[in-house]
């Protein structure tokens, strides 16, 4: 039998592909936190989470890769993490890696799903907001203000003090707060990456569940 978290997945046109295990890789950081976060909610698993300060970002070094293993990167450079991104690839590991940082030459490979925005409003928390579809914004707010994108995080915020979702007018002030205690201890943030979130979680979760998609579609950022 194969061991928990194992098996076989059916790919494009029907090729079958192992199932490892799941792994995040991001920076300790509130953007890089916050767009592993999306994705999880997006799609849970029992992933292990790689991560640490903000100054550590060849973070992919320490991963080593079996073939069918999921590896989600975000926010770290890469072009300073490309020789283990090579290395898990050729491990067979499939990879989806969402970064903003400046990269000259993205590798091509088959099991390689990038997604590279280097321009100068734009964050590895938005990116993954547009891959989703605005489906958890919160976090992307809050990964945005954690990354000085104030004009974009404020556009984006202003459904969160909106008095049908958020009577108390609470919350910018709470996902502006929250951005600045989102890291890990060394960098100004909280000991753990996810402590000291509970109220802005119970925020999210409302505010989440009560925007329409067609209204996450219409904010244009």
């Amino acid at each position: 039998a194969a061991p928990p978290g194992t098996g076989v997945t059916a790919g494009p046109g029907g090729d079958v592909h192992p199932v490892g295990r799941f792994i995040d890789v991001c920076n300790g950081d509130a953007d890089g936190l916050c767009a592993v976060l999306q994705w999880r909610l997006n799609a849970p698993a029992a992933a292990t989470l790689v991560t640490g300060l903000k100054r550590d970002i060849e973070l992919l070094e320490r991963v080593q890769a079996e073939p069918g293993d999921e590896i989600l990167v975000c926010d770290i450079s890469m072009e300073r993490n490309r020789p283990a991104l090579l290395r898990v690839l050729n491990q067979g590991a499939r990879v989806r890696y969402f970064d903003h940082h400046f990269v000259r030459d993205a590798p091509e490979h088959a099991n390689l799903e990038a997604h590279i925005n280097t321009g100068s409003r734009i964050c590895t928390s938005l990116l993954m907001d547009r891959h989703l579809g605005g489906a958890f914004r919160g976090w992307a707010v809050v990964g945005a203000y954690g990354d000085n994108l104030t004009e974009v995080a404020d556009t984006l915020a202003r459904a969160f003090d909106d008095p049908a979702i958020n009577p108390a007018g609470e919350g910018r002030r709470l996902l502006t707060l929250l951005s600045s205690r989102f890291g890990l201890t060394g960098e100004g943030g909280a000991e753990s990456p996810m402590s000291q979130t509970n109220d802005a979680r119970v925020l999210l979760g409302k505010v989440d569940t009560a925007l329409s998609p067609s209204h996450r579609a219409s904010v244009r950022y």
